[in-house]
């Protein structure tokens, strides 16, 4: 997909966050989930892949776990994997 895109999707766990995500990857694009749960997490990173979405936990009200998910997706690229 030449207008492919990574969007990085916090609160990714339920509710919004989870239907974005399923919005954005069937959409073709790729997606960096966050929440603070790592089983529901994981899951959805399952149910659409390793190519497509990549899962990280995190609490996006402490700064120093932001810096860890924009460190990880900063690594991510459009070809392959969302692992690069």
């Amino acid at each position: 997909m030449s207008n492919e895109k990574i969007v990085l999707i916090t609160g990714a766990s339920s509710g919004i966050g989870a239907a974005t995500v399923d919005k954005v990857v069937a959409a073709g694009h790729k997606a960096v989930i966050t929440a603070r749960s790592a089983d529901k997490l994981n899951k959805i990173a399952d149910r659409w892949g390793s190519d497509k979405v990549l899962a990280v936990t995190a609490d996006v009200s402490k700064l120093n776990q932001i810096k860890n998910v924009v460190e990880i997706a900063s690594k991510i690229t459009l070809k392959g994997s969302v692992y690069g």
